[in-house]
């Protein structure tokens, strides 16, 4: 069981770094612009240091477009990619849209988010987390060099396939929580645990150590303190956007991972 459970770990690793088999499978970075065209100043809103963020916790290796970059990278610029975004607005809501380019200025990937929020910052950074989102649906990862013999190994893989497994790895390697009803997967990546809704695909949060027993939690709906008690259970302490009141939530451990 133990070998097995490691094995599918393993193969999840893999998935997540290197399953990109299509348009992305030949391109080993990403850059990141210090000011967007929808932007006046560079890093307006923190919204470049938000996306290079972003790209970096998903796999890719990111460079931002001022920087000094590697001789493998300047030599080479039709190995990478680069990001771009746009903006719209209805009366209801903001519309943000990430547009990823190759070095011919043909557009590879797009996806476009929203969000209700009236503040600009808050509403930027939610719609952009919002269309990120189908990046990491997508399950994209640049490539490198030592990557590639793993990356033909997953090859016959298809796409089912892969999320099917991804789905696997996180409930056998999940301690299991319930919440309003619903159960949810609590997968340690690294020093984080990753919140996955009872599909065991979607992430709905973020949770970042600030001690052993306390962490950060971060999604799109609100952000707040999470503390973990003896029993396991974990209790979220927020503040309600509009009523400025403290909050809670609990989360009851049913299920530790074996």
């Amino acid at each position: 069981m133990i070998k097995k459970r490691l094995s599918l770990l393993l193969l999840f690793i893999s998935l997540n770094s290197f399953a990109q088999s299509g348009l992305f499978e030949e391109y080993s970075y990403i850059i990141i612009p210090t000011q967007f065209s929808i932007q006046e100043t560079e890093n307006e809103f923190q919204l470049n240091s938000l996306v290079r963020l972003l790209f970096k916790e998903d796999g890719f290796n990111v460079y931002m477009d001022k920087e000094l970059l590697p001789d493998e990278v300047a030599l080479n610029p039709c190995d990478g990619l680069r990001v771009a975004l746009e903006k719209r607005f209805n009366i209801i809501n903001t519309f943000i849209t990430i547009n990823i380019y190759d070095c011919q200025n043909n557009v590879v990937f797009s996806s476009e988010g929203s969000t209700k929020e009236k503040d600009f910052k808050t509403g930027y950074h939610d719609a952009i987390r919002d269309a990120f989102k189908e990046v990491e649906r997508a399950n994209f990862s640049l490539s490198s060099d030592s990557s590639k013999s793993i990356k033909k190994e997953n090859v016959t893989l298809s796409k089912e396939e892969r999320i099917e497994m991804r789905k696997q790895v996180v409930r056998e390697q999940s301690d299991v929580y319930t919440f309003k009803g619903e159960e949810l997967y609590f997968f340690p990546v690294d020093d984080e645990i990753h919140i996955y809704d009872s599909n065991a695909y979607d992430i709905s949060a973020k949770l970042k150590p600030i001690n052993e027993t306390m962490y950060i939690y971060n999604s799109k709906e609100l952000d707040g303190v999470m503390s973990k008690n003896e029993s396991g259970n974990y209790k979220l302490e927020y503040r309600e956007k509009k009523s400025k009141e403290t909050k809670f939530l609990t989360f009851k451990l049913v299920k530790r991972v074996e």
